[in-house]
């Protein structure tokens, strides 16, 4: 191909490449109304653009030609220039596609750019080592550059997005409200990796070897920014995961105290209450109305005691639960194992388990609505928790050793597993899971030390 096609296809294939990457990133963040639209649009006018730049900046070379005015240098300026001008149309297009802040935009681009970079510096080392293998050159076009070129441009960002992708998808927004960080990113991103991949197009014509080792470094840069990226996203994430887990905690410890207040003052009336159905046998009303009402009233009065405050309240609340949606509800517990335990912590622990087995055995049959529970002494100074309800159909399916939520909401569904697990890891404990034979349980394992 001509040199006036070759910087146009270079140009064009770069912007193209990089608008993939970069959406590739950006995938879970907030798009705008009539994001399609507007994605065609400014991807046309990206690429669009990038020809018009890759033409300008060879007639400008031209000229300084013909004038006698071209150096090296001012060859590298021009490209830089014509990089700089690339990356920030691509940005701006970004702003338009996504409603999010500057730094979260700032953040997908600096890992789409990183990708883009990594994928043609590859191509370029490649076409140089291999003869005829170049795509984008003055040579004439083989079948082997073709491949080449689009192995090079496609395969990597698909590893990238296996390798880092999925999980900066998922906490992009987290890990960028670090701007410093994000900021410092950009800057390394446009000053090293923009600058040294224009300046080394130059190398390579002048030193083969030099090139491949300005491509090696600049490769090694880019894999850096997208590895602490990644660990930015990361860190960020487990983070507000983290912080999830203890908003949960003070909501389940202000809940037991106000579930152990209300039970409380449910008792007390109802003790009063049976005082008065006793008082009424004399003044002889109807007796199968006083004895249904008593039965009512002893499902309110049978307060559970196991020898633990906090799982007394926790089993009584579940076990009005229970009554009132036909569940039959087992407990065999000695709540004075669980006596190194914080309130707040058994109270979690038992409510998470205990409601979402009540949840899910509410749906079944009649005859299949059992739930059981066991607190036992182990063997070797351990004690033992187990909760257990059947399931029909498949079994729930497990990620990480623990069930995936079923519910639509996966901002705070789910996180009652992972709070149970983080509670009995607190106290030197083990978390496990058992779905099989449409037999489930919870299973618990902490030492009595609580260590």
């Amino acid at each position: 191909m001509s040199v006036t096609v070759m910087m146009i296809v270079m140009r064009v294939a770069f912007m193209f490449w990089l608008v993939v990457c970069v959406n590739m990133f950006m995938l879970r963040c907030k798009r705008r109304s009539g994001f399609l639209l507007r994605l065609i649009l400014t991807s046309v006018t990206e690429i669009g653009l990038s020809a018009l730049l890759g033409w300008a900046g060879l007639r400008i070379m031209i000229a300084l030609i013909e004038i006698g005015k071209y150096t090296p240098a001012i060859s590298s300026l021009i490209n830089l220039a014509v990089h700089y001008l690339l990356y920030g149309i691509n940005i701006a297009g970004l702003f338009i596609c996504y409603d999010e802040r500057p730094v979260t935009v700032l953040f997908g681009s600096i890992a789409g750019y990183a990708t883009n970079n990594i994928s043609m510096t590859i191509n370029n080392v490649l076409g140089m080592i291999i003869p005829n293998a170049k795509f984008i050159s003055t040579d004439p076009v083989t079948v082997w550059g073709v491949l080449l070129w689009l192995a090079c441009n496609a395969g990597v960002p698909v590893a990238v997005y296996y390798a880092f992708a999925r999980t900066m998808n998922a906490e992009s927004g987290t890990a960028a409200l670090n701007s410093r960080s994000t900021l410092l990113l950009f800057a390394v991103i446009v000053v090293v990796s923009v600058t040294v991949r224009s300046i080394s197009s130059y190398y390579g014509s002048e030193s083969a070897l030099l090139f491949i080792m300005m491509s090696v470094c600049l490769i090694c840069c880019n894999l850096v920014i997208l590895f602490v990226q990644y660990l930015l996203a990361k860190k960020f994430g487990e983070r507000r995961e983290l912080e999830k887990l203890i908003m949960l905690g003070e909501m389940k410890a202000r809940q037991y105290e106000l579930t152990k207040e209300n039970i409380e003052i449910i008792n007390m009336k109802c003790h009063d209450l049976r005082h008065q159905i006793l008082a009424l046998k004399d003044k002889k009303p109807d007796d199968d109305y006083l004895e249904d009402l008593g039965r009512s009233v002893a499902i309110y009065d049978a307060y559970a005691q196991t020898g633990n405050e906090a799982l007394d309240v926790v089993l009584t609340d579940k076990n009005l639960q229970c009554t009132a949606r036909g569940i039959t509800f087992t407990v065999i517990a000695d709540g004075s194992l669980l006596s190194f335990m914080r309130p707040a912590d058994v109270y979690s622990l038992f409510g998470n388990a205990l409601e979402n087995a009540v949840e899910y055995v509410a749906a079944l049959p009649p005859e299949k609505r059992i739930i059981k529970l066991f607190v036992e002494r182990a063997w070797n100074g351990f004690v033992s928790i187990r909760v257990w309800n059947g399931y029909e159909g498949a079994p729930p399916e497990l990620r990480g050793g623990l069930p995936v939520t079923t519910k639509g909401d996966g901002t705070i569904h789910g996180y009652g597993m992972k709070s149970m697990k983080k509670i009995a890891e607190s106290y030197g404990g083990d978390f496990s899971v058992r779905a099989e034979d449409g037999s489930f349980s919870v299973n618990i394992l902490i030492p009595l030390s609580g260590k």
